[in-house]
């Protein structure tokens, strides 16, 4: 069956996949390792949502989840304090990359091998996120974390790979690369169902 009003079908996807990262996001932010560090599994239905709908939607849907979090984290409030538009860069513009970067990748790569794109936008995506937010910490707010840092005996750059590179990047790699695929599969199957 070929669909009459792609565009409208497009925009309601996107939708619920809004509203996905929306609750992710927000309920996401309640559960934390340590004070700094959530976890964040919002990254499963960006990637998805980017490679089902295209770039400009896992850039949107990045957007959805930076904006949670901009508004709603503690921490990302402490950080507002100090500078709301460095925070707004962590938080909005690096989901919004973090979106939209896996998507456009996958598009490339899914012209010729559509499993190995969704792989890669699977790994790429956790990636994008957890290396743009690592460069706002210590580029962005480095005298803001140093004192911490330095209170436990590590360098800033240490310090923030142990806060988020051993566990919260690694859950979120990890879950991100091993559920998208799989979802990924059936969705994209229908799709092209629907678009014959």
């Amino acid at each position: 069956m070929k669909l009459k009003n792609d565009k409208t079908l497009k925009i309601a996807l996107t939708a619920v996949f809004a509203c996905i990262v929306f609750v992710l996001s927000y309920f996401g932010s309640f559960v934390r390792i340590g004070t700094v560090v959530s976890i964040a599994l919002t990254m499963i239905p960006i990637v998805l949502g980017g490679i089902y709908i295209g770039p400009w939607a896992g850039a949107f849907l990045g957007t959805i989840f930076g904006l949670t979090v901009y508004f709603t984290d503690a921490t990302a409030a402490l950080l507002i304090a100090e500078n709301w538009f460095y925070t707004f860069l962590g938080c909005v513009v690096r989901a919004a990359l973090a979106g939209w970067i896996p998507a456009l990748l996958y598009k490339l790569i899914a012209r010729k091998n559509e499993m190995l794109g969704t792989i890669v936008a699977s790994v790429v995506g956790p990636i994008v996120n957890t290396v743009v937010f690592l460069f706002c910490m210590i580029v962005l707010f480095g005298d803001f974390w140093s004192p911490k840092a330095a209170a436990d005996g590590k360098s800033l750059l240490m310090w923030w790979i142990t806060a988020i590179g051993v566990f919260n990047f690694l859950v979120e790699f990890l879950t991100t690369v091993v559920i998208t695929p799989i979802l990924a599969q059936p969705l994209l199957a229908l799709k092209k169902r629907m678009e014959q």
